[in-house]
């Protein structure tokens, strides 16, 4: 997940039982539910207007990209992810992603200054994930989880389909535990900072991290396998997920376990599914459920549809267009009201309740996805405006983050302790906010940053990691 805390009309359900814990049973046979929603004109626009305006407090922050990220009051802690720009799409992972641009420093940095400390201090093979690249994360008070991730296999062979993988490795990682091991140079520090597992669940590069009561929902993702090329044949293996992996994490022996592992999908073939989605923009969500609010979560857009791409409406290839909202009970919901066209990529997002309209405003800030069609880097900041009480859904386009280089793909933003709701701390209030009245939403940073729309790869002129900040606010219209 990229959010941080700083201090249709059909209700689907196919789920599949792969493994459990002990003494848990299974619900193998839940049916389908529809539920109705209300028509509505789509004259639904946000109520506030998102300011993104340059911040240079902290420039001595790493130029970072696809990395993880955690907070411990003011200070941040990351690692893993590249330093290099958008990948190449040459004939071997050495020019898409070459080893010197693997990142393999965990970095510690208050406003002051960064500490470092080599991720070689950490045992294989799992100090392969502190070097990998889009790992999926999530922060949970002082706990931050990671899982998966691409890189190089640990055990090298002389087959080319096994020299890079996707990682079925998983942490937990007590965060201030480790900020003061990097602090203080202390090594064992650092590695009695985590609890290390091992599942086929959590196998998985470009998807996304969430956790709703104590189920996590690994959201989208692949399984990618040799080397990267947009030409060669042969040389990899590419299998999406499909599907939304929910489980629950628990410690044994000293060992982080799955336990009650499920998916959330709709069941169809790879040609068919809306499941089959990547390196997407999720965001927080909420549901009204007989009149209360719950958590949920939103995939956005994302990519590729099937090159034998069968769903009615789009190409092979392509972008997805409606949002999968995922609830908190393993269910979830088409939302064919909305076809989105821009923002299509991961990138730095919040999201905001307005109570008085019963309406979810998600944005997405920058990324990848220029215009509809398009998949230029782009500066647009794309506000989606969802009424949870029935109605269709809609989107306001906020003014552009302020620089001809574009911003936001696979960057973090950390958010600010402005008033959230009181079912998520990731979910801002802004229900008696007054008109003209400004709430500092956080700051975002990092990412790729992109000279022109269309770089094609990393270097002078094209592209390149970022240590860029932005403050975001919104002004009450």
């Amino acid at each position: 997940m990229k959010n941080l805390i700083y201090c249709m009309a059909f209700f689907c359900l196919v789920i599949s039982t792969y493994s459990s814990c002990k003494n848990n049973v299974a619900d193998k046979n839940r049916t389908d539910t529809a539920i109705e929603t209300v028509a509505s004109s789509n004259s639904l626009t946000a109520p506030f207007s998102v300011i993104v305006s340059s911040d240079t407090s902290r420039p001595h922050l790493p130029d970072l990209q696809s990395f993880v990220m955690a907070t411990s009051g003011d200070t941040w802690l990351m690692f893993a992810g590249r330093t290099n720009g958008m990948h190449d799409f040459a004939d071997y992972t050495e020019k898409s992603f070459p080893h010197q641009d693997f990142n393999t420093n965990i970095y510690v940095c208050d406003a002051k200054a960064c500490k470092t400390m080599p991720v070689s201090a950490i045992p294989m093979p799992y100090q392969s994930m502190f070097r990998a690249t889009n790992l999926q994360h999530y922060q949970d008070g002082n706990d931050l989880y990671i899982t998966g991730g691409y890189g190089e296999n640990p055990n090298p062979t002389n087959n080319i389909l096994e020299d890079w993988d996707t990682y079925n490795y998983m942490a937990k990682i007590n965060v201030s535990g480790m900020i003061a091991a990097v602090n203080s140079g202390d090594r064992n520090a650092l590695n009695n900072s985590m609890v290390f597992g091992q599942d086929a669940a959590v196998e998985a590069t470009g998807g996304e991290l969430f956790k709703m009561g104590d189920y996590f929902y690994l959201t989208g993702g692949h399984k990618f396998n040799g080397v990267f090329s947009h030409t060669s044949k042969g040389s990899s293996t590419q299998v999406y997920l499909d599907a939304v992996h929910r489980f629950k994490l628990s410690e044994s022996n000293g060992k982080l376990v799955v336990c009650d592992f499920t998916k959330v999908t709709d069941g169809l073939s790879d040609s068919l599914t809306q499941f089959r989605r990547r390196d997407l923009p999720v965001t927080t969500g909420l549901q009204l459920k007989s009149g209360l609010l719950e958590p949920s979560v939103i995939m956005f857009s994302g990519v590729f549809t099937s090159p034998q791409n069968n769903i009615p409406g789009l190409k092979s290839d392509a972008a997805f267009t409606n949002p999968i909202h995922i609830f908190n009970d393993g269910t979830y919901k088409l939302d064919q009201s909305y076809v989105q066209g821009t923002n299509i990529y991961a990138a730095a997002n919040f999201t905001v309740y307005d109570n008085n309209t019963k309406t979810l405003h998600s944005t997405i800030l920058g990324g990848i996805g220029d215009k509809n069609g398009g998949h230029g880097f782009t500066n647009k900041v794309l506000t989606i405006n969802t009424p949870l009480s029935g109605g269709n859904t809609t989107e306001t386009q906020q003014d552009s983050i302020p620089s001809k280089h574009m911003f936001g793909a696979e960057s973090n933003i950390v958010l600010s302790n402005a008033k959230k709701i009181a079912v998520s701390d990731d979910v801002f209030d802004i229900t008696n906010m007054s008109s003209g009245e400004i709430m500092q939403i956080g700051t975002f940073y990092g990412g790729i940053e992109a000279d022109v729309l269309n770089p094609g790869g990393f270097g002078t002129g094209l592209s390149k990691a970022s240590n860029k900040l932005w403050t975001v606010s919104i002004k009450k219209n």
